[in-house]
């Protein structure tokens, strides 16, 4: 909706890359994990991206970009990874901020998963500014 597109593209060494096309016209080649390829598969109007990249050994692991050219291990983000080895690949983020993609069980295979963004409750959100504001008046004073 915002006109940005993803997708992948082949680097000048033949691997391929997870790429950005913003609205300026502009190209972003994204990286990997340390491995050879990613790609880009999907993105939400708050311009969220996710996919996949490889780590060393070419394994695959989701991944997510807040800014369109930094990528973030999806496992790292996740609080509780519980009965899960990894999360390999994103396939799809809502106006929620919901990922659905795969991964891998602890006992070695394959299944989906949904992620679900928790909010932050407000009473913490709260506490956390009148924090930031009293620091600022110790500094003033």
């Amino acid at each position: 909706n915002n006109g940005v597109i993803v997708g992948q593209g082949h680097d000048a060494s033949g691997d391929m890359k997870a790429i950005i096309w913003n609205t300026d016209g502009s190209v972003n080649m994204l990286g990997t994990f340390g491995g050879t390829e990613s790609r880009a598969l999907s993105i939400n109007d708050s311009n969220i991206l996710v996919g996949f990249a490889q780590i060393v050994g070419d394994f695959d692991r989701a991944m997510i970009s807040y800014d369109g050219t930094t990528l973030v291990d999806l496992n790292s983000e996740v609080t509780d990874l519980s009965g899960w080895l990894s999360l390999d690949r994103a396939y799809d983020i809502n106006e929620a901020g919901q990922i659905v993609g795969y991964g891998t069980r602890s006992d070695g295979t394959q299944q989906a998963f949904l992620l679900t963004v928790v909010p932050i409750p407000p009473a913490l959100l709260l506490f956390a500014s009148a924090l930031g504001l009293l620091g600022w008046r110790a500094r003033r004073d």
